[in-house]
């Protein structure tokens, strides 16, 4: 009797190993992660302090500054033309000062922008849903820089060219809220990037007036002289390097030649930043051409299905982004260089 129990049993668990093997090879199974797994504080939240002894008051107005942001991009986009020619005279010719027709212009950029710092809430990159596509670029991100050169030169226009330093505060605070803004929304990466370039600007005009220790100094001379503010700077500083470091980590994987396909699918699972969740979305859609394993084709398929019907419009639209590319579209693909650390998001020129 107990020699047929055994024979039962043994029959039982080959069976079992029949069953698994035939699961195995039916269903395969995708590549598990390596690099996301080796440093899981790539999948975490770079959280940033708000430094008020620098940047002033913490913007708490209500209303959506996206609307404010995307007058300025209009108003920006329409005086093309004359910005890039305050570009020329200023930092080719090195005539800071400004006439006034070139710094109404400035101005009404600005203006928009300086009621967009005052709000708490900014939701541009989702105003934007319907630009996202299998790409390293993103449109918006070009309007960005129209506003990054007018945000800059009216800043030297107030600072060098006429020495208005309370004007020229007033900017440097508007310029980095408009960054912080950028960044704090974590919608889109090209946008976050933008927003941290927009605010090392803005870092850059604080030690600019606070000065690197906060004291006045004959080599150092700081309009300003704060040592909390010059502190708050520093510390500020320290933590968007941290952000721009992971940052960059991450763009290694994502615009990789041959996408990691685990790190890519623990990254739209696992990370905690949403513009990651996004962007490694989108590269399920490459991932569908690359003639990869089974198993990673069909789990970068199931991934884009299961965000079809996502809540966030990011989300959603970058499943539909990748459900829709083609082999073509990879095949066109240009991997962006990410070896040095990025100036300005992919596809866009940093200066006119």
């Amino acid at each position: 009797m107990a020699n047929k129990l055994g024979w039962i049993v043994a029959g039982i668990l080959v069976l079992g190993l029949i069953v698994f093997v035939v699961i195995k090879l039916a269903i395969p199974q995708p590549t598990p992660p390596d690099r996301t797994a080796r440093k899981p504080e790539l999948l975490e939240m770079v959280e940033l302090d708000w430094p008020g002894a620098a940047a002033g008051r913490k913007p708490d107005g209500s209303g959506d500054a996206a609307d404010d942001y995307m007058q300025a991009s209009a108003a920006a986009r329409s005086h093309q033309a004359t910005i890039e020619a305050a570009w020329a005279r200023v930092f080719d010719a090195g005539n800071a000062e400004l006439p006034a027709e070139t710094l109404a212009v400035l101005e009404e950029v600005h203006g928009h922008v300086a009621a967009g710092a005052k709000k708490a809430a900014c939701r541009y990159a989702a105003r934007h849903a319907g630009a996202v596509r299998v790409s390293p670029e993103f449109a918006p991100a070009s309007d960005l820089k129209r506003i990054f050169d007018a945000l800059m030169l009216v800043y030297v226009h107030y600072r060098e060219g006429v020495g208005d330093i309370d004007t020229s505060e007033r900017i440097a605070r508007d310029t980095f809220a408009f960054g912080w803004h950028l960044v704090q929304e974590r919608g889109h990466i090209n946008v976050v990037l933008a927003g941290i370039q927009t605010q090392m600007l803005a870092l850059g005009h604080f030690t600019n007036l606070y000065g690197k220790t906060g004291e006045r100094s004959d080599d150092e001379p700081a309009p300003k002289a704060s040592p909390l503010a010059a502190k708050a700077t520093k510390e500020y500083t320290a933590q968007l390097d941290e952000l721009l470091m992971q940052y960059n980590d991450k763009m290694q994987i994502i615009y990789d030649r041959q996408p990691h396909p685990g790190d890519v699918f623990n990254i739209v699972e696992n990370d905690a930043d949403g513009a990651w969740r996004v962007q490694a979305l989108l590269t399920c859609g490459v991932l569908l051409h690359t003639g990869g394993r089974r198993g990673d084709t069909r789990y970068a398929r199931k991934l884009i299905e299961r965000h079809l019907g996502a809540q966030d419009a990011l989300l959603a639209a970058a499943a539909k982004a990748a459900n829709a590319c083609t082999k073509q579209q990879v095949e066109n693909y240009v991997v962006p260089r990410t070896q040095a650390l990025i100036t300005w998001p992919p596809g866009v020129q940093r200066s006119p």
